[in-house]
């Protein structure tokens, strides 16, 4: 179900129908960081930046990954909390170097949005 939301997300570009998914997903691990990532950034990508903001610091809280890191670093981003913002990404490339292309290029345009 966390794939489907997150597929649905990012290939459909379909939040409405990626949260009716993520919501089962929590329900079934509400614990899970990857879950509550992919929630929160669906959340994130609808809009509602303050709900996203409970998922995706649970998520980091839980168990930091270079995917929550970079996704909760956009909403400080898009929250205008730019000290947060550098810190996760300071802490994504220390804890967590090797990126995948897509995300290389996340952090060069999130570290561009800083300056």
């Amino acid at each position: 179900l966390n794939n489907l939301a997150y597929m649905l997300l990012e290939c459909n570009d379909d939040a409405r129908e990626a949260v009716f998914y993520s919501t089962q997903a929590l329900q079934l691990a509400p614990s899970s960081p990857a879950f509550l990532d992919t929630h929160g950034y669906i959340l994130l990508k609808l809009g509602q930046l303050e709900e996203a903001e409970v998922f995706l610091s649970r998520a980091v809280q839980i168990k930091a990954s270079a995917s929550n890191l970079l996704h909760y670093a956009e909403l400080m981003l898009l929250t205008d909390r730019k000290a947060e913002a550098e810190i996760l990404l300071e802490k994504q490339g220390k804890d967590f170097p090797d990126l995948t292309e897509d995300q290389k290029n996340q952090v060069k345009e999130f570290i561009s949005q800083l300056k």
